[in-house]
């Protein structure tokens, strides 16, 4: 199961709590990917199940969720304290703290990536860490952000012309001919846990 880093972790427990009562003993081995590198476990077929965002061409994907990411920083941090609307001419003078992306050969033309000071790291949780000690702004999920904004710890930036970036998260199967029952079961429990189950 290759899920980017991006997809809210609840849903994914929900799912796998729900498929464990009548998995038999099945192994899963979940896989953190981000970007292209999610789109090459479809593309290169190590995975049997992927949850990506725009899937590679030639792939279909069932829509499980849209994941919405603000800018944030320190509350603490300068640009916090800039009281109106930042334009990107100011952001790209600031540290940015970038999640890396897993493919082989990365594609910049994937999230906002103008700054020319940029830290990257490969998770999330690093990100709100290095954010934490006052130190750059970066693009993170709301499902992480905002409890992180209600403790007052970060602060969402308010940007001219684009205050927030949207993703749908999709569900994949690279072989869907070469699915087991297992593959099947489980791929159920995650769109039934989806938040776009049973709107259709």
């Amino acid at each position: 199961l290759a899920v980017d880093i991006a997809y809210p972790r609840t849903p994914l427990i929900q799912a796998l709590t729900a498929f464990e009562a009548e998995s038999r003993g099945s192994r899963i081995t979940i896989i953190d990917t981000v970007l292209t590198g999610t789109n090459d476990a479809i593309s290169q077929g190590w995975a049997d199940i992927v949850i990506c965002g725009i899937p590679p061409k030639g792939h279909l994907g069932e829509p499980l969720t849209e994941v919405r990411f603000i800018p944030v920083c320190s509350a603490k941090h300068e640009l916090s304290q800039i009281g109106q609307a930042i334009d990107h001419n100011e952001l790209m003078e600031h540290l940015q703290i970038v999640i890396k992306d897993t493919g082989e050969n990365p594609d910049e033309k994937f999230g906002w990536l103008k700054a020319e000071s940029r830290w990257t790291v490969s998770n999330f949780a690093t990100a709100v860490a290095i954010l934490k000690q006052n130190k750059g702004f970066c693009w993170l999920p709301c499902h992480i952000a905002l409890p992180e904004i209600e403790r007052g710890d970060l602060v969402q930036l308010p940007l001219k012309g684009s205050s927030h970036r949207r993703i749908c998260m999709n569900l994949v199967h690279p072989h869907p001919s070469d699915l087991g029952p297992g593959s099947r079961s489980l791929s159920q429990h995650i769109l039934e846990h989806s938040q776009y189950a049973g709107t259709l």
